[in-house]
């Protein structure tokens, strides 16, 4: 991280110093005077510049700084975050015949929340899933999009009907997103190549597609998020940088970015400056292991991961994403586990 980066003026203080006031915007940092004391390390150093400029985007360079320091020898042992664990089901039939004994399975297993997919078979009964999700206290913080692809829906096809339709669908969901309370995630409904070869002319027509549902969702007051999926699996804005920069084109604020650790452990240098870059814009996340296994049976460093969400301040939800290899009954426990094994 650059210093100049950082949205402050000029400063002069020593180490220990506590300078809480917002400095004019802009201007490149300068620390004339700062002095390291020789019994001190220099993370001592990068704490006494910690409050110098309270400003979103400094806030988040600065948490950044403090988590490299930090990593220099490792990742602290103990994290502090208020960040709340969701189980993702992708196939509502995981949940086995009853599905409210299978809801009853996840928060049992210390879930606060499930993440759901809007399937037919989902769309077909929201009235007795809501009903037990609220009889065993979970609550559902997003909701999957991707599913009305297969049906021929999509944002960037050439075909005007069919992105009519793919607008129209989210538009169609936004309801239920508002009858949860719920995020709504857009992903595969952006198209593969094949739909569209041509990125910019995809783009165009992904971002002129989302801002209509953006402004009607902006209207309803739910969120939405755009997940960077890798370039295997969905042709456009496959890292998260690709992302914010849809989501700036965009330019609606219901917008916002979100994560996938499998997805960023293809298409990005870093598992965490992602995070950091997104910064307190950072809306999901979803944790997933590289072989989509049970979390800790592939090589993520998901210690890393939940460091960089606790330096940034993350207090949403993060689901679980087990996809292969392990049933729901099987992954569901053991990956919560880990985790927790990891922030003890």
């Amino acid at each position: 991280m650059e210093w100049s980066n950082l949205d402050t003026a000029a400063v002069d203080f020593n180490i220990g110093t506590d300078v809480t006031q917002p400095y004019a915007a802009s201007a490149p940092i300068v620390i004339p005077a700062l002095r390291k004391r020789e019994s001190s390390p220099m993370h001592d150093v990068v704490r006494a510049t910690l409050r110098v400029a309270p400003t979103p985007k400094s806030r988040c360079l600065l948490a950044e700084r403090r988590y490299n320091e930090s990593c220099v020898t490792s990742v602290p042992n103990s994290l502090e975050t208020t960040m709340q664990y969701s189980y993702m089901v992708i196939d509502f039939a995981d949940l086995g015949g009853d599905f409210a004994a299978g809801l009853d399975f996840i928060r049992d297993c210390g879930y606060e929340g499930v993440e759901l997919n809007l399937t037919p078979a989902v769309l077909g009964q929201l009235d007795a899933i809501e009903r037990a999700v609220a009889a065993c206290g979970l609550v559902v913080p997003s909701l999957l999009t991707g599913a009305a692809y297969t049906e021929g829906l999509c944002l960037s096809v050439a075909d005007p009907q069919r992105r009519a339709g793919a607008v129209a669908r989210l538009r169609e969901y936004l309801p239920i997103a508002q009858r949860f309370n719920a995020i709504l995630v857009v992903g595969l409904l952006q198209g593969l190549r094949a739909d569209e070869a041509d990125a910019e002319v995809a783009n165009e027509r992904i971002a002129a597609g989302l801002r209509e549902v953006g402004l009607a969702a902006q209207d309803a007051g739910v969120d939405l998020v755009v997940e960077p999926i890798n370039h295997l699996q969905v042709g456009f804005n496959n890292s998260v940088g690709e992302v914010r920069a849809l989501i700036e084109r965009i330019g609606v604020p219901a917008f916002r970015p979100m994560v996938d650790t499998i997805h960023m452990n293809i298409e990005e240098k870093s598992l965490t400056q992602p995070i950091f870059d997104c910064g307190d814009a950072l809306r999901h996340v979803h944790l997933c292991e590289s072989n989509g296994g049970v979390l800790g049976s592939g090589h993520l460093d998901f210690k890393a991961v939940l460091a960089a969400l606790d330096a940034i301040g993350y207090a949403g939800f993060a689901s679980v994403k087990v996809y292969r290899q392990a049933s729901l009954r099987e992954a569901a426990p053991a990956s919560l586990a880990h985790l927790r094994g990891l922030a003890g």
